[in-house]
């Protein structure tokens, strides 16, 4: 299952710097709360995926493996399957078989001593907003055999449109669960590309949208091949982003990749040849109206 997790990154690391088939929502009520969507459509690569899956199960039957790598494969190699999976649901079946709960293991991790630890306080928060952002997270899985379908679709809820700054993703999540052996050694790849992600900051009556492009001058070339050969399989649909507002939008936006559809949605689209030009940059402050 190694080999299937390592190789899931590297195709979604290249989706995320390419943005091929990768769409996002967010919607922003008029309280503050929220949601944000983001789907990966990974059809081009699954039937590689299924290959490697078959492959595998031989050469690992007898290996125990943990919850979240027997769901993935089981859900993987299904005819049809259309779910939603809710990580603090997964995570408290395993605690309850060990008499635990998500409150207790939340507290142990709050009240961890940094220095009996041999962490920081900021690894200690840094484990803490995983955590947090890891029990938020459900997954809508999408496979279909027949028609060579895989889709995952990340949803994350928000009671605070202030403190949301980046909507949470699959890759996130496996960043946040991975095993550096079990990703191939290729961490700081994923980690840089994850840095270009979109981010979004809340202040007075603006939404602020940021993102840069991928800078992949550091990067060896065997995983420039990597990443290409992923990429030439995935397609080349240019980045999309669709914002639902709770009141009326300001009509002038300062950059040539948003749209105001409407009185209160803003769509930005950016081409692939731009997300891949590391002088490419977002910074687009959105006015609206809505907010109580």
């Amino acid at each position: 299952m190694k080999q299937l997790l390592y190789f899931l990154a590297v195709a979604i690391a290249a989706m995320l710097t390419s943005c091929s088939s990768n769409e996002e929502e967010l919607w922003i009520e008029a309280n503050g709360s929220g949601r944000y969507e983001s789907t990966m459509d990974l059809s081009g690569i699954y039937p590689f995926i299924l290959m490697g899956l078959n492959s595998e199960s031989e050469e690992e039957e007898g290996e125990e493996e943990d919850p979240f790598t027997k769901m993935m494969e089981g859900l993987l190699q299904s005819e049809s399957v259309d779910t939603l999976i809710s990580f603090s649901d997964m995570i408290a079946r395993e605690l309850e078989k060990e008499g635990k709960s998500l409150d207790m293991l939340l507290d142990s991790l709050q009240s961890i001593n940094v220095k009996e630890a041999g962490i920081t306080e900021a690894e200690k928060e840094a484990n803490l907003k995983m955590f947090r952002e890891m029990t938020n997270i459900q997954l809508r899985m999408q496979v279909k055999k027949s028609e060579s379908l895989f889709k995952i679709t990340t949803i994350n809820t928000f009671d605070d449109i202030a403190e949301f700054e980046q909507g949470g993703n699959f890759m996130e999540t496996m960043m946040g669960m991975r095993d550096d052996a079990a990703m191939g050694g290729q961490s700081e790849m994923i980690d840089d590309v994850l840095g270009a992600q979109t981010q979004f900051s809340f202040s007075g009556k603006t939404l602020n949208v940021s993102r840069r492009g991928q800078d992949m001058g550091d990067m060896s070339e065997e995983d420039k091949q990597q990443m290409q050969m992923v990429e030439g399989m995935l397609g080349d649909e240019p980045y999309r982003l669709t914002i639902h507002f709770p009141g009326k939008v300001k009509k002038k936006l300062n950059s040539k990749y948003a749209t105001r559809v409407d009185k209160e949605t803003v769509v930005i689209e950016i081409p692939q040849e731009d997300l891949k030009n590391p002088d490419m940059k977002l910074d687009l402050g959105i006015k609206f109206k809505g907010l109580k």
